[in-house]
């Protein structure tokens, strides 16, 4: 994990479902600013050829303070270039496109596992 764009990571104590636990803080992003998450799979073919890593599964356990309108959880482009690639809308949805479901509760998301999408 990386800090891109200025920002310093901050580790904090705080108790989920009631054990205590160290969680890593960071401010809302602007679009220079990124948690960087180096993927090192190999690539698996499928729609972006044998160069890609297409097939493969997320899974997020964080706590958002606030909701935006549109809140990102990931972008696979380079930074500064383009819109995430999934979100959450102000209704605690996830998707992309005005495609959205699922819910999710009081602002946590527990975990959330996708496949698909083409990640170089």
């Amino acid at each position: 994990m990386s800090a891109i764009g200025g920002w310093t990571p901050l580790y904090a104590s705080q108790t989920i479902a009631g054990s205590p636990a160290t969680v890593l803080q960071f401010p809302a992003f602007d679009n220079l600013q990124a948690l960087g998450m180096p993927n090192d799979a190999d690539p698996n073919g499928g729609e972006g050829g044998l160069a890609s890593l297409n097939n493969w599964t997320l899974v997020m356990d964080v706590k958002f303070p606030t909701l935006d309108n549109f809140t990102g959880l990931w972008k696979t482009d380079a930074l500064g270039s383009g819109d995430g690639d999934y979100f959450i809308n102000l209704s605690g949805q996830i998707g992309i496109a005005s495609q959205y479901g699922g819910f999710v509760a009081a602002k946590y998301l527990d975990a959330f596992g996708g496949d698909g999408g083409n990640v170089d």
